[in-house]
């Protein structure tokens, strides 16, 4: 059966993408200033009768609150990494009767998704009840008359909802 496609994406914007690295490795950044401590100690040092006041500085693993400051930074930069990994490998597809899209929710927060850890999903358009795009995440949400949301992520999240809007009916985004 040959469908006719109208429209298809894999992955999300360019400066998306950029924002993202730039976000995560702030983040690493931040947990390593957090990780890391500067001891200073002040002492006297000197020989006979003469003595100067001396600064010793140490670098010294965080304890504490600190280090638990700093675990967390870290565990979002890759995190985020992962995050960045995974929404490259979604895809979309428009045809004139359904949709078709990658399914990684579960899997977008490790960025353990890929090819074969990903679900395509078949989505007619008659089963769309509400749609609401996020440009600026590059993510689409729909959700379905049977009770089901999906977050499809694509590159021009706005274009793909104005071209669900006229597949199924709608002005404002629900069904009238």
């Amino acid at each position: 059966m040959e469908r006719n496609m109208i429209y298809q994406s894999k992955g999300i914007q360019k400066s998306y993408t950029i924002c993202m690295i730039i976000s995560s490795l702030l983040s690493e950044l931040l947990g390593l200033y957090f990780l890391i401590e500067k001891k200073s100690s002040f002492g006297l040092s000197g020989v006979g009768t003469s003595y100067t006041l001396g600064v010793k500085s140490e670098y010294a693993l965080a304890s504490g609150s600190r280090l638990v400051l700093a675990i967390v930074f870290i565990l979002a930069g890759i995190l985020m990494i992962g995050m960045i990994v995974s929404m490259k490998r979604s895809e979309i597809k428009l045809y004139e009767e359904c949709m078709e899209f990658s399914d990684c929710s579960s899997k977008v927060l490790f960025g353990i998704s890929s090819s074969k850890f990903m679900n395509m999903i078949r989505l007619s358009y008659k089963d769309i009840v509400h749609v609401k795009a996020d440009n600026l995440r590059c993510q689409l949400y729909i959700s379905t008359s049977n009770q089901k949301q999906y977050r499809i992520v694509c590159k021009k999240a706005t274009e793909v909802k104005h071209i669900l809007e006229k597949k199924i009916g709608v002005t404002d985004g629900t069904k009238a």
